[in-house]
């Protein structure tokens, strides 16, 4: 049945394994939900340090507020396109996600406020139009996209790694995406 039996003659060695055994599923759950979860964050491209303007697009960024990660959907808020699943409605201007990051010529898993790192943005065939400097350029702020749902998978699962700032980002997020 897959139940997990601890056994220990004193007390304290049983709490140990016990909390031991508590911080693997949780790692576990965080491995399997990590696509899911978009941590929140502000980007600002460096213009200086555009490297590639079409798909994939690479650029350097500051991390103004929140923590950028790999897999992480981004968007520009303030560039509209047409959406055509539903017509005569506009929809914000999605980038791709961000496929890898560099800070110092070493790859990163993630970077937080007041970091500078080179990002790749990898987009999905219908977004290969998209162009660094007709479509947005280094004036509009980059941000994650987030949902309904990977906030949910933030609460659950990653309350501990996210500061009350990043809360409070995540709170300005959802006034951006309509997100009640």
């Amino acid at each position: 049945m897959e139940v997990k039996i601890f056994t220990a003659e004193i007390i304290y060695h049983l709490f140990d394994q016990f909390t031991a055994y508590m911080k693997d599923v949780a790692e576990k759950r965080r491995a399997e939900i990590g696509a899911e979860a978009v941590f929140p964050c502000v980007l600002r491209i460096i213009p200086e340090n555009v490297f590639m303007q079409k798909n994939p697009i690479v650029v350097g960024v500051d991390i103004v507020e929140g923590i950028a990660k790999i897999g992480t959907p981004i968007v520009v808020p303030d560039q509209t396109v047409e959406d055509f699943d539903h017509p005569g409605q506009r929809k914000m201007l999605e980038l791709g996600k961000i496929v890898s990051m560099e800070r110092d010529n070493k790859p990163v898993e993630t970077a937080k406020r007041g970091e500078a790192v080179c990002i790749k943005i990898q987009g999905s065939a219908a977004q290969s139009y998209i162009q660094y400097g007709r479509h947005f350029d280094a004036d509009n702020n980059l941000v994650s996209k987030l949902s309904r749902n990977s906030i949910d998978l933030l609460k659950e699962n990653f309350k501990s790694a996210l500061q009350k700032e990043d809360w409070m980002l995540v709170i300005k997020l959802k006034k951006v995406f309509n997100i009640i």
